[in-house]
């Protein structure tokens, strides 16, 4: 069978492109492509990869109010961490330091600007909702200290990284492998078409809600292999702070929108789904390419 359109590497590069660009430093204004060519393509991949996923959970039975969606999102935080479980065991208790480090700089590669992904989920909120996504803005940018913001922690850690992978002559891929690009490009999508905003509150509650897990594993492991604290700063600080991201995300954005409608709520179901699907993938990928290259 041939690969879908939307799945093709070339085509998620155009995404990444387009989207770096789109929230690139305003300076580089000349470079962000803006021709109705341009964008008729970008809408074609994005029509034809949300066409795919949604045809791939049309049979899920979707949450249509607060009390239904709380027990099933909760689930899918479970699951997925569950189902990731033993990739999480080896960088907690077996992987190499180059493992890591090999690990820490492909979530580089498609980190994306979470940031700025934050900053477009304030838009249009208009309720006390906005008020915790500012919050949360407000953490990645350190609170005010330049070295504090999460960007910044995480370059750094992925600095010692590379470098520790250039002593053990380790390259990593030539090419962002597809999963790691849809990864990346999934939130930039939905935050810059606003159609898609109850998707992506979804996948950042997904996220947050699921992330303390993965940094404790990495910052176990981290610790285990003697990393210096500069390398482990970024981990160790997300294990708390996304477990106060993620149950204020829920209790403070999911589930007031789901009050909204049977509508919102479901489409951001649907948004929960699909991040699941993308983030499974991903990390199956990244578990298979780790181990066969360190």
């Amino acid at each position: 069978m041939d690969t879908p359109y939307f799945k093709l590497n070339s085509t998620q590069y155009v995404l990444q492109d387009y989207y770096s660009s789109t929230l690139g430093d305003p300076v580089r204004f000349n470079v962000i492509p803006d021709s109705i060519d341009s964008l008729r393509e970008i809408r074609r991949i994005e029509d034809e990869w949300m066409s795919f996923e949604e045809n791939a959970i049309v049979n899920e039975i979707l949450p249509s109010n607060p009390t239904e969606f709380k027990g099933w999102y909760t689930d899918k935080l479970l699951t997925l961490n569950e189902n990731i479980k033993e990739f999480l065991v080896y960088l907690r208790n077996e992987a190499s330091p180059s493992a890591i480090a090999f690990y820490v700089c492909m979530e580089e590669l498609v980190d994306g600007s979470f940031d700025d992904v934050m900053a477009l989920a304030q838009l249009g909120v208009n309720n006390r909702s906005k008020l915790t996504i500012a919050e949360n803005y407000w953490d990645e940018m350190g609170n005010g200290s330049y070295d504090k913001i999460h960007t910044e922690m995480f370059t750094e850690s992925s600095r010692y990284c590379r470098n520790l992978l250039d002593e053990v002559s380790l390259s990593l891929p030539t090419n962002i492998p597809t999963p790691c690009l849809m990864n990346g490009n999934l939130v930039t999508f939905w935050a810059l078409r606003r159609k898609y905003i109850p998707r992506l509150f979804g996948a950042i509650g997904l996220i947050e809600g699921s992330a303390p897990v993965r940094f404790k594993a990495v910052t176990k492991g981290m610790e285990r292999c003697g990393f210096p604290e500069e390398a482990i700063a970024y981990h160790r600080e997300h294990i708390h702070i996304d477990a106060i991201h993620g149950k204020e995300w829920l209790n403070n954005i999911l589930l007031p929108y789901a009050e909204q409608s049977e509508r919102c709520c479901q489409e951001m179901a649907r948004g929960v789904l699909i991040r699941f699907r993308v983030a499974e993938e991903y990390y199956r990928y990244i578990d298979k390419i780790v181990r066969e290259n360190c």
